[in-house]
């Protein structure tokens, strides 16, 4: 895999790009992810360059390295002489998925645990209590606000090398919810396993913060998995 996509900034599909050179291949790989991340492109739709350049006014040299780079982080597939077209992963790949980033996110938790300052947990449970009292139909905010948690989840724990893995996570994740709903439809349910997260942490429990941590995302890959079975959410 080449260099890894950076950090996500809290508008949905764009990337903090501090050092990146080539600044019209950023620009189209920002409205990529915006793109795949609101489900404007679907699970193995066609992405064509001509149409790019119409409406990003960039060359075919930066649209390709945009979509090359995309492929290095598992969003789209480029095959030769045929073209480009957004991943259709299986059910398992996406079990799959998900069951390496609850590994990797309750490592965060637990660490988090260990590693808190006084005041840390308090700023969690604000921002959960923000997202608990989202109305319906905020899809940006909803994912915006559930950044801002696990962003400042990886915060306090205070492993910088984890957070840049857990964000190409959370892109990927976010991506996988649009193709499926346009905002989760479990966001109180969501609220109470952040605020087990947050509990756990607060008692420095690591093991309960690993377990609820790890919990939350299986939470979300069944909800996922379902919606593209074609079964009810509930």
């Amino acid at each position: 895999m080449g260099r890894p996509l950076t950090q996500m900034t809290s508008v949905p599909g764009t990337l903090t790009a501090p050092d990146r050179g080539d600044r019209k291949k950023d620009a189209v790989c920002d409205t990529l992810l915006r793109r795949l991340t609101s489900g404007h492109y679907r699970f193995g739709e066609r992405i064509l360059v001509k149409e790019l350049a119409g409406t990003t006014g960039a060359s075919r040299q930066p649209i390709m390295a945009a979509l090359i780079e995309l492929q290095e982080a598992g969003f789209v597939v480029i095959t030769a002489q045929v073209g480009c077209e957004v991943v259709s992963p299986s059910l398992a790949e996406v079990e799959d998925f998900y069951l390496m980033f609850g590994r990797i996110e309750g490592l965060i938790a637990e660490l988090a645990s260990q590693r808190q300052q006084p005041g840390e947990a308090a700023h969690l449970r604000a921002i959960n209590r923000r997202f608990a009292s989202l109305p319906k139909g905020q899809s940006l905010a909803y994912l915006e606000l559930n950044r801002s948690f696990h962003n400042a989840l990886y915060d306090i724990a205070r492993a910088p090398g984890l957070h840049r893995r857990g964000s190409e996570n959370w892109a990927f994740s976010d991506f996988l919810i649009g193709q499926t709903y346009e905002v989760p439809p479990r966001l109180r349910v969501y609220a109470l396993e952040h605020e087990a997260i947050i509990e756990a942490i607060e008692s420095r429990d690591g093991d309960a913060a690993r377990r609820a941590a790890e919990a939350h995302i299986t939470s979300v890959s069944r909800l996922v998995r379902r919606a593209m079975a074609g079964a009810p959410s509930a």
